[in-house]
């Protein structure tokens, strides 16, 4: 019996042992594939993300792009990643990932006018993202263009708003929030230097030259420096000055008003 008994008591730790074995396993594998999974998604949102820089370059080259139903980008796999990895950008309103181009065009409830909303599907390894972005085009190109070097100190702020009078509203307001749009600088001197605090820049900064920003400076746009200068109006500011010409009227300090004709 107790010889039986040995057998027995031998027989249950083995079993217990490859029970425990055989979890390990299984726990591994499980955690392996969840590892895979998440490097697998990672490489899909860069294949996306991507795409999407890919359409939006294609879109300041050609704004006409995307307005037919043929028009679109693949980005294809690199060396050694798995067949179906890339990303796609379509305007196939059959699509149900279709991007709309709305630039001169009167838009609709979901795509306003002078606005693209694009969609870029990134694959990977079986996994695929989608990644969102509406890209406008502003009334004016840039909110401040300069031909020499601009800078900043202190509080400093750009965007667009449609109504005048929303203007006065606070930056923080959910109403002028709701209404701000984006605007950009630009300038074909050789930097521009975004210092002080808060700075809020909610469009690009363009600068032929470099760019400097402070700690209290945010972008919400891109970053381009030693970019090719662009084409910007030529004023002559001596014919602005007012001083000796006829029917001039002297304003006093702190006499000038928003209601002022």
């Amino acid at each position: 019996m107790r010889r039986g008994f040995s057998l027995a008591y031998v027989l249950t730790l083995a079993a217990l042992a490859f029970l425990l074995v055989g979890l390990a396993i299984n726990s591994s594998l499980q955690l392996y594939r969840r590892e895979q999974q998440q490097r697998h998604r990672e490489q899909a949102i860069l294949y996306s993300k991507n795409g999407l820089e890919r359409a939006v370059a294609r879109l300041a080259e050609n704004p006409e792009w995307g307005k037919q139903p043929t028009d679109g980008l693949v980005v294809p796999a690199l060396a050694g990643h798995p067949a179906d990895a890339c990303a796609r950008v379509t305007f196939d309103p059959s699509s149900p990932d279709a991007s709309v181009n709305q630039l001169d065009r009167d838009g609709t409830a979901e795509v306003p006018k002078n606005t693209v909303h694009l969609w870029s599907v990134g694959s990977y390894g079986g996994v695929k993202v989608r990644t969102e972005a509406f890209v406008a085009k502003p009334q004016f190109p840039f909110a401040i263009a300069s031909s020499g070097p601009l800078r900043t100190s202190g509080s400093f702020f750009t965007g667009t708003v449609d109504d005048p009078a929303k203007a006065d509203l606070a930056l923080e307001s959910p109403e002028f929030q709701q209404s701000l749009k984006q605007a950009s600088l630009l300038s074909n001197g050789d930097s521009v230097s975004l210092l002080g605090s808060p700075v809020h820049i909610t469009g690009d900064v363009v600068c032929h030259g470099s760019v400097e920003r402070g700690a209290g400076v945010l972008v919400d746009g891109e970053v381009r420096s030693h970019a090719s200068a662009k084409q910007i109006p030529h004023f002559d500011m001596a014919s602005f000055d007012t001083a000796g010409k006829p029917l001039l009227d002297e304003i006093p300090p702190g006499d000038l008003s928003r209601s002022s004709a």
